[in-house]
């Protein structure tokens, strides 16, 4: 069999697309020899593939015919598995519509009727398969062709728009949401806004590390036990990191974000902090990024956990990066500083009832002193005691605002590039603020019912995913 001999089993119902299409598959044809098996089948079982353009753009497995929409690709990517962008042309996203049309393969479990057809029913199912068998035949053909420099396409569940990136993920091309890690999963919420499964994902079962993105809507995401990042887009949301060193990125909008556990999440207005929430503290080093808009930070702390860096005594750059791996991290420095800390400490051996101690974390500092050897500097509240100390990242001196509390007094949480009034912290004659907010045309916070969302609103007239 021979290209041309695929070529004249194509069906092009529409005359200004013929060029593209035939174009499309003389390159996969020719570089690839996983595509060229695929297309050489359907001569050797004497068939036609046809190709339709629509609004409907998902291809029914094993009907040799292919529905395609020629602008659903305009400044589409899909996120590889080192958490990178890679665009998602018209070309790749033809060839994924013929393994399906030609070989008869799925995208997982998906509801076959209705009005979300073609979707899964959540996101929330446990050992559920977001790869399905189409995507790792597609990432084979990109091997094929782009050999050592090919970029997976990490799930069926990755796919996303320029525009979705800059606003719900406040991020850019040239960024990795996993900075640069590999993860075993890529998992975007791209369900409709009105589907009954929208808003919630729930990965608690994997032990791989994954990356997870709320988008829109107030999005409940929960990671397992792997070295997680999860995204939570625009509106309130709520992220809970499970085990593992994990880095959670808020995003717009009002967010509770948990390092660790939360098996029963609540509204802030109900939080009981004399509860037992010790599953909040995972021991170890996760990074909270609330982002733009009053967010809540969830800390449980045990009171003998950092003995060993109690009062920051003769403390060090190096001190420091081994107590950052251990206690959580507040990062603020793509955030506006708005929110607060909710903290409770534990002690082991208080009177039952008693063990667990809220902690006020905001409000004013008196200065006492600064170190003379570590340049540490301590500030007295209330209800606990920070330390400012500069700790070197990348050459840079970025300045930590360590909060200690308990008895001796030990650091339980960090606060990174602290400015004065972050959280509702305020220190004594400090001086750096928080520089006035660029305007970014490109960011906006309140989006309402998004475009995209509506056009993916009703299945059974157009397709999901490519």
């Amino acid at each position: 069999m021979a290209l041309d001999d695929v070529l004249s089993r194509l069906v092009i119902t529409n005359s200004d697309d013929v060029q593209t299409i035939r174009d499309t598959v003389t390159y996969w044809y020719t570089y690839s020899s996983t595509a060229r098996d695929i297309l050489d089948f359907i001569v050797s079982q004497n068939k036609t593939l046809e190709f339709t353009p629509g609004e409907r753009t998902k291809a029914d497995p094993g009907d040799f015919k292919v529905y395609y929409n020629t602008g659903e690709f305009d400044e589409k990517y899909y996120i590889a598995s080192d958490g990178t962008f890679s665009a998602y042309t018209l070309q790749k996203g033809l060839m994924h519509e013929m393994i399906h049309a030609v070989l008869g393969t799925g995208d997982g479990v998906l509801l076959a009727n209705g009005e979300f057809k073609g979707t899964p029913s959540n996101l929330t199912t446990q050992h559920y398969d977001y790869v399905g068998d189409t995507v790792p035949i597609e990432n084979a053909i990109y091997v094929d062709v782009y050999g050592a420099q090919t970029k997976d396409r990490a799930s069926y569940y990755s796919t996303l728009y320029k525009y979705e990136l800059e606003q719900q993920l406040d991020t850019d091309l040239q960024h990795s949401l996993t900075d640069g890690h590999h993860v075993g999963l890529v998992l975007e919420d791209q369900l409709p806004y009105n589907h009954p499964g929208a808003n919630a994902i729930d990965t608690s079962d994997r032990t791989d590390d994954v990356l997870l993105m709320g988008m829109t809507g107030a999005d409940q995401i929960r990671a397992g036990s792997g070295n997680d990042y999860l995204y939570g887009g625009t509106l309130d949301d709520t992220l809970i990191g499970g085990t593992g060193t994990d880095k959670l990125h808020g995003n717009a909008d009002n967010d509770i974000l948990v390092g660790g556990n939360w098996s029963q999440p609540s509204s802030l207005e109900t939080l009981d902090l004399t509860a037992d929430h010790r599953e909040w503290n995972d021991h170890v080093g996760d990074i909270l990024a609330g982002g733009k808009g009053n967010d809540t930070y969830l800390i449980s702390a045990d009171e003998s956990e950092t003995w060993d860096w109690a009062y920051l005594s003769e403390f060090t750059d190096q001190k420091a990066h081994e107590l950052l791996s251990r206690i959580d991290t507040i990062d603020e420095s793509k955030g506006d500083g708005v929110g607060s800390i909710k903290l409770q400490l534990y002690h082991e051996y208080w009177d039952p009832g008693e063990q667990f101690q809220v902690i006020n974390v905001g409000g004013s500092f008196d200065y006492g002193y600064s170190d003379p050897d570590s340049g540490a500097a301590f500030y007295y509240g209330t209800g606990a005691q920070v330390a400012l100390f500069n700790v070197t990242e990348n050459g840079d001196a970025v300045p930590y605002l360590f909060v200690l509390t308990g008895y001796p007094a030990s650091p339980v949480v960090a606060i990174k590039d602290f400015y004065q009034g972050d959280l509702g912290i305020n220190l004594e004659d400090y001086d750096r603020t928080r520089p006035p907010e660029e305007q970014d045309d490109n960011l906006v916070q309140d989006y309402g019912t998004p475009i995209h969302d509506q056009q993916l609103a009703n299945h059974s007239e157009m397709s999901w995913l490519v």
